[in-house]
């Protein structure tokens, strides 16, 4: 365990390397926990006999599923049953959020094991981001390939186009190892199905949000916990602020006045909203795809007049009153500035492991032509996927978005447990935030990373208190 002062309290973070359920069941008290932040594995392998599932789960035992998952891990062939969610809310204290990640395909399975754990299920959020990369298999290839029907043999586009710009393309286009099969069919069957594919490009990802049951009213909760709300304030989006119209009606003696009159005091009154948007459920990454789906609008105050006089004799008569501009003080632009952005760093992946080797990135490990094309200036290198990099995590979360769901569920002061921890993101944003943190993580190549990112972003936060402080 890690641990440093700030101001009074003190802020910690540990990890334990093993199965979550095992550490939580051994290591963890209940009612210990403030939130649960996690992106627990999606389960995207084989279709699973769900007749099968349910049985085991209504039955109270774990369904074991074979196969591999996402990239070929084999941690990812299912979403995590109710076994363990039940440890992790007997953990969280009463009231306590839980945030999870899951996959569009799987989000159902994950949802209904929390659900019989126990957890209410609160809000569904959305992640919005451009980097999505399709994996889809080309029907009409798989026809061809299955009637043995052979394509023609071409050079890659990048590569003739690259041989133009140095005015020599023969040897690429009559050299074996640098062409590929042409998009165009080669038997009339594939023809038929030309276009046709069994994937849309991924650009969003369901997010939980569910809550262990209070202990009396949210009022009570929160005094007796300190959970069971959620930071508004503190997740707002954007930091303009702005005016917004009240209305006040008039009372006597504690009392609406007869319905005649009871709006003849009635006004409109402008009070400052503060600053930013209420959060909504949808957050995005900022990135040129996910923009150009929003629309361009004006600023958003506007100036509006309000009119005096009597409405038929029923409502009385109004205060005549100046026009008035209401609404935030921002600009215009896109209306993505209305929901929450948190842009992926490349720089925050690989920070705190310059004592790592560089290796292969998961995606390159699972589709090694992909790096021997990108090595060769073939196909590009979108996103840079298949570049060595010292953080291989084959679903590693932006940190910024971490953060602002960490500061969503979490009281001040309190501690986020995380039970697949993966690459470290929900740590490192616990960190940046002020909070302690709790990780388990049971694939050991995966320790080192978290070690560095979450032990580089404690100390680097030790280090900013420390010098805030000794002023």
């Amino acid at each position: 365990m890690a641990r440093f002062v700030s101001g009074c309290r003190v802020v910690t973070w540990e990890l334990h390397e093993m199965d979550c359920r095992l550490a939580m069941g051994m290591l963890m008290d209940a009612d210990s926990v403030d939130s649960i932040v996690c992106d627990p594995p999606y389960g995207l392998s084989k279709e699973p006999d769900m007749a099968e599932v349910l049985t085991h789960w209504l039955a109270g035992d774990d369904y074991v599923h074979t196969g591999s998952g996402f990239m070929g891990k084999s941690w990812d062939s299912f979403v995590p049953g109710p076994s363990v969610w039940r440890e992790a809310y007997r953990v969280l204290k009463p009231g306590g959020h839980l945030v999870a990640f899951f996959g569009t395909r799987t989000y159902d399975l994950g949802v209904l094991a929390l659900r019989l754990a126990g957890f209410e299920i609160r809000d569904q959020l959305a992640w919005v981001f451009g980097s999505g990369f399709p994996k889809s298999h080309d029907v009409s290839k798989g026809i061809d390939k299955a009637l043995g029907a052979e394509r023609a043999k071409v050079a890659p586009r990048s590569v003739i186009g690259h041989q133009r710009n140095i005015g020599n393309r023969r040897p690429y286009m009559d050299d074996p190892d640098h062409q590929t099969d042409s998009d165009e069919p080669a038997s009339p069957e594939a023809a038929q199905w030309q276009g046709w594919g069994t994937a849309l490009k991924p650009a969003y990802e369901p997010i939980v949000l569910a809550r262990k049951p209070l202990v009396g009213t949210v009022a009570r909760n929160v005094l007796s916990h300190g959970t069971g709300a959620l930071n508004i304030d503190g997740c707002r989006v954007g930091d303009e602020g702005g005016t917004k119209a009240v209305n006040h009606v008039k009372k006597a003696d504690g009392r609406l006045e007869r319905w005649d009159e009871q709006f003849a005091g009635a006004r409109n009154e402008i009070e400052s909203i503060g600053k930013g948007r209420w959060p909504a459920n949808f957050a995005h990454d900022g990135s040129p795809e996910v923009l150009a789906e929003f629309p361009v609008t004006g600023a958003s105050k506007a100036t509006r007049g309000r009119r005096t006089g009597k409405s038929a004799g029923v409502l009385g008569e109004f205060a005549g009153q100046d026009d008035v501009t209401m609404g935030h003080d921002d600009q215009g632009g896109s209306a993505a500035r209305f929901f929450y952005c948190a842009k992926a760093s490349k720089s925050d992946r690989n920070e705190g492991l310059d004592d790592l080797p560089e290796q292969p990135s998961a995606a390159s490990e699972f589709r090694p032509n992909h790096t021997a094309k990108a090595e060769a200036g073939e196909d590009g290198n979108p996103y840079g996927r298949w570049s060595p990099v010292r953080n291989n995590h084959a679903t590693v979360k932006p940190t910024a978005l971490m953060q602002w769901l960490v500061r969503l569920v979490t009281p001040p002061g309190g501690t986020v447990l995380d039970p697949f921890t993966g690459s470290g993101s929900t740590g490192v944003a616990c960190a940046r935030e002020g909070f302690s943190f709790i990780g388990c993580e049971m694939t050991t190549e995966y320790v080192p990373i978290i070690r560095g990112r979450v032990g580089y972003a404690y100390d680097k936060a030790a280090r900013v208190d420390h010098a805030v402080n000794s002023r």
